[in-house]
Formats: C-alpha cells, structure tokens, sequence
C-alpha cells in the first residue's frame, strides 16, 4: 500500500475541477492551499490505492462535482463490502458459545485431555474469547459474560439483541480503530472531566 501525499490530494481535485465545470474554484493560492489541506486531513488515514478508486468511483456516479464526504462515502462501501455480514458474525459467535459450553462442563478442572494433549479449560475458554472479531468481543462484553451465555439457553433472545446492536456496534469499534491512541486518551480525559463536572452540578457545587 503506497501513502497518500498532499501532491496526489492536488491531483484528485484538479481532475474533479477538468471533469466538472468550475468546480472547487479559488480566489487565490492560499484558498486553494486550505483545500488540499482539508481534504489531505480526511483521507491521509487511507491508503493512495483505495483512495484512488473512490475518486474514480465518485466521477463516475455523481451527476454533480463530488464533494469530500463522496469520497469518503465511497471509501466506506468498498470496506464495508469486505466486512462480515452480521450473519457470519452471529455464526462465529454461536460457534463460540458452543465450543464454550463444552470446555464449561469441565470447569472445575485444571486440565482435561483433547486429543490426546492437554489442555486447561479456563484458557481455552479465554483463547475462544481473544479469537473473536472485535465486533463480538465488543457486543459479549469480556469472557465471564461469554462464560454465562453458554450456560444460558438463551441463544434466540441473544440473537434478537444481536441483530438490534450490531449497527451500532461495528460503527464504534470502527471509530475506535482509526482513533491514535494519543487522541483516545484525551478523549476519554475529557469524558470523564465532563462526567465530573455534571455529578458536581447534580450536587450543587
């Protein structure tokens, strides 16, 4: 995968403007300066490659100059199209739950033999759970509570829940994974600042 420079943000715009009449027109260097560096900001996160074909993509189905956000939209069809389907994922999970369930019934032991080697039941259970797509680690909320859906005939109530909440949660877990971590870690200091301020509120302070 090739990084995208600022030279082939340049690049992107003057084809949208030779494609579509007085498009993205600047009054001077410094107006046309800002631009690139406003759409460079948005997509220097995607490889030059995928960026390339979603401009393309863009040209070709917008009736009029595409602006950042059909870029971007476009980005997000062809990544999505490689994601797994909320059905692949409930299948990854219900095959879980029940590999779960039989490394449950032996709980109580240290070791148990599979196949002639031995194993731990406790880590087998953690390595199911750490094997999982992020999406379901996210929705199953760490390995006690995978612990409690195998031991729970629940399974049809769960995948009501599932089918509700798995928008939302592929929606974060993507942000998540494109956030830095210097950018979580104030985001997450100005969460819990917040969350101060407004017990101090509800108290009178």
């Amino acid at each position: 995968m090739t990084q995208l420079t600022a030279q082939d943000v340049n690049k992107y715009i003057t084809t949208i403007r030779i494609n579509f009449e007085n498009a993205y027109k600047t009054q001077n260097d410094e107006e046309r300066e800002i631009l690139i560096k406003s759409w460079f900001a948005i997509l220097k996160e995607y490889p030059k490659e995928i960026v390339d074909k979603a401009v393309i993509n863009a040209i070709k189905y917008s009736e009029f100059a595409p602006r950042i956000g059909t870029i971007v939209k476009e980005i997000e069809k062809m990544r999505t199209a490689y994601e797994k389907s909320d059905g692949e994922l409930w299948a990854e999970l219900t095959d879980c739950i029940h590999n779960v369930r039989g490394y449950q019934i032996f709980a109580m032991h240290d070791y148990i033999y599979e196949n002639g080697k031995r194993v731990s039941p406790r880590e087998e259970v953690t390595r199911l759970y750490n094997s999982l797509a992020p999406e379901l680690k996210d929705f199953v909320g760490g390995v006690e509570n995978l612990k409690s859906l195998a031991l729970q005939d629940t399974l049809e109530f769960e995948k009501g829940r599932f089918i509700r909440t798995m928008p939302t949660i592929k929606q974060r877990t993507r942000t998540r994974s494109e956030t830095p971590a210097n950018l979580a870690g104030l985001i997450q200091g100005l969460s819990l600042a917040i969350e101060c301020d407004g017990t101090k509120l509800l108290q009178g302070e």
